[in-house]
């Protein structure tokens, strides 16, 4: 911080937008984190790393709650690692990609309710070497703009 006193450090972390009990508990302590971080004056944002896993339910109101809980920090959200594995909906390959679209546009949409979104960076250009292919080969077209 000496160093470079204007620098930005963002917190990156994953599995925050989900409504299930491992989201609930990504939440709190990445809440809890940015507490401290904001008691100490240390200027941070958070980066959300965005693989979204379209068959879990997301975290709706607690969500955006804590997105807004955030922003009361002085903290921005980024997201940097955006894809989607939509290996385990059901469905034709046509069907799954339509509820991957809805969910992605859900999941902005929700970020954007709470503060302007002006970072949105994919994880590779090209699915096949995307990380949720490597991840899980069944994937099917994980980054939106391929």
């Amino acid at each position: 911080r000496r160093a470079q006193p204007d620098l930005t450090l963002t917190y990156n972390d994953y599995s925050l937008e989900y409504a299930d009990g491992a989201g609930i508990r990504r939440r709190a302590g990445t809440l809890q984190l940015l507490q401290r971080l904001s008691k100490q004056g240390i200027r941070v944002q958070l980066g959300l790393q965005s693989h979204l896993a379209c068959h879990r339910p997301l975290g709706g109101a607690a969500f955006t709650r804590f997105l807004r809980q955030v922003k009361d920090l002085g903290v921005k959200v980024l997201v940097t690692e955006l894809d989607l594995n939509l290996s385990k909906l059901p469905g034709t390959d046509a069907e799954r990609m339509a509820t991957g679209a809805q969910y992605a546009a859900t999941y902005l949409r929700m970020l954007q309710a709470v503060q302007p979104l002006d970072t949105v960076l994919c994880w590779g250009l090209a699915d096949p070497y995307s990380f949720m292919t490597v991840k899980d080969p069944q994937a099917l077209a994980p980054l939106p703009l391929d």
